[in-house]
């Protein structure tokens, strides 16, 4: 399944949306879901705004053909269907090339042109 994710380096962990992993959890083969540590809300970045977590879960993020696993929090109506976080970035060797529009990852290993406006073909895909 393709999906969009935003890329937010204010973000400090990886999130989806729970109506985006209702439709993969059924269609691709998961890693096991974790127990939450985490508290039960996750604070957004709107003033006093919290939203659910219902779960987390580790998962099979693939771009251009790389295969990495995330851990998400699954959270009740977030606005991206899936954010990858600075967890996700850091643990990546994440470079963001603004001047060239792409994010890097594994030391130049892997290169995805970012998505503008006019551009809705380039996705990550959740495997």
């Amino acid at each position: 399944m393709k999906q969009k994710a935003l890329v937010d380096t204010g973000a400090t962990i990886s999130c989806m949306d729970e109506t985006v992993f209702e439709r993969i959890k059924h269609t691709f083969k998961l890693r096991i879901p974790l127990p939450l540590n985490e508290a039960n809300c996750i604070l957004t970045a709107e003033k006093d705004k919290y939203l659910r977590i219902t779960a987390s879960a580790i998962l099979l993020v693939k771009i251009n053909g790389y295969i990495m696993e995330q851990k998400f929090l699954i959270v009740e109506n977030l606005l991206q269907g899936c954010i990858l976080g600075m967890d996700f970035l850091d643990n990546n060797q994440a470079v963001i090339d603004i001047a060239n529009k792409k994010l890097l990852l594994h030391d130049n290993l892997v290169a995805v042109p970012m998505i503008t406006l006019d551009d809705a073909d380039n996705v990550i895909r959740i495997a």
